[in-house]
C-alpha cells in the first residue's frame, strides 16, 4: 500500500480501510520503516523549524528563538520516545484486549496503535508556526480512528469498544506527557515565574483539562447506562489518578 493512499484512506474512509489493514501480514520494523518512522518524524522536524527558525512569541520578551543545536537535540530525544511510545501504547492494547473480550495479537495491536495515531502526526504540522500550535487539535480525530479500529483488528464487541477506547485514551495521555515532558528538559523558556524546565502554564492546563474532560465522559456514561457500574468506577479511578499526576506537575506559585 502506497504511504499516500493508506494516509488518504485511513482517514477519509476509516471503517472500510481497517478491514484491508486487518488482513494484512506486516512484520514490526516493516511497519516501522514504511509507516511509524515517517509520520512520527513531522512533529520533531516541524519543532525545529518553529523554535528555532520562525521562533515562539513569549509575552513580555517578545520572540524567542531557541539555539538550533538545543532543538535539534531535543526533536531527537522526542523522535526516538515517540517511536518508543507507539510500542508502548500497542503493549498495553494488546493487555487489555482480554478484558473487553478481543483477542490479544501483538501485531494487530501495533497495526491498531500506528495508524489511529496518523492524525495526531499529520497535524503536528503546526508546530513549524507556533500560534497556530491549537490547530494540532485535529490530532484528536485520531480517537475516533482508534475507536473504529478497535472491533475490526481485536475483535472487541461493538457494545465494549467505547469502554476499551477510553482506557487506551488515558493511556495514551499518560504516555503523551511524559513523552513530551523529558525532551522540553532540554529546553528553558524564559517565562516570566516559571522555573520548571519544560513545564509551561499552557502545557499543564490543557493536560488538567484533558483530565476532567475524561471525568466528565465517565459521568455522562453513567447517566446513559452504556457500562457497568463495575466498569464506570474502574474508568472514573483511573481519570483521578491521571488528573492527580498532573496536578503534582503543576507549576510553581509566583512569588
Amino acid at each position: 500500500m502506497n504511504l499516500t493512499d493508506r494516509i488518504k484512506k485511513i482517514l477519509l474512509q476509516p471503517k472500510q480501510e481497517w478491514e484491508v489493514i486487518s488482513s494484512e501480514t506486516t512484520t514490526i520494523s516493516e511497519l516501522y520503516k514504511n509507516y511509524i518512522a515517517l509520520l512520527a518524524a513531522i512533529g520533531p522536524v516541524a519543532s525545529i523549524i518553529g523554535m528555532s527558525i520562525v521562533g515562539i512569541s513569549m509575552p513580555l520578551t517578545g520572540t524567542f528563538r531557541v539555539p538550533i543545536t538545543t532543538s535539534i537535540v531535543s526533536a531527537v530525544v522526542y523522535y526516538i520516545l515517540g517511536l518508543i511510545g507507539v510500542y508502548i501504547l500497542a503493549l498495553i492494547i494488546d493487555f487489555l484486549a482480554p478484558t473487553f473480550s478481543g483477542e490479544k495479537n501483538m501485531y494487530q495491536s501495533l497495526k491498531l496503535a500506528a495508524y489511529s495515531y496518523t492524525a495526531s502526526w499529520l497535524a503536528g504540522i503546526f508546530i513549524i508556526i507556533p500560534v497556530l500550535g491549537i490547530l494540532s487539535i485535529l490530532g484528536l480525530y485520531s480517537i475516533y480512528l482508534l475507536y473504529t479500529g478497535i472491533p475490526v483488528l481485536m475483535k472487541t464487541p461493538q457494545e465494549k469498544s467505547v469502554v476499551y477506547t477510553i482506557a487506551v485514551v488515558i493511556a495514551a495521555i499518560i504516555i503523551f506527557v511524559v513523552i513530551s515532558w523529558i525532551p522540553r528538559a532540554f529546553i528553558s523558556y524564559p517565562t516570566p515565574g516559571v522555573n520548571v524546565p519544560g513545564v509551561t502554564e499552557k502545557t499543564t492546563k490543557e493536560m488538567k483539562e484533558a483530565a476532567k474532560t475524561m471525568q466528565e465522559s465517565v459521568t455522562k456514561m453513567r447517566q446513559s447506562g452504556q457500562m457497568t457500574e463495575e466498569q464506570l468506577k474502574q474508568m472514573e479511578a483511573a481519570a483521578k489518578k491521571m488528573q492527580e499526576e498532573l496536578m503534582k506537575q503543576g507549576l510553581p506559585k509566583k512569588e
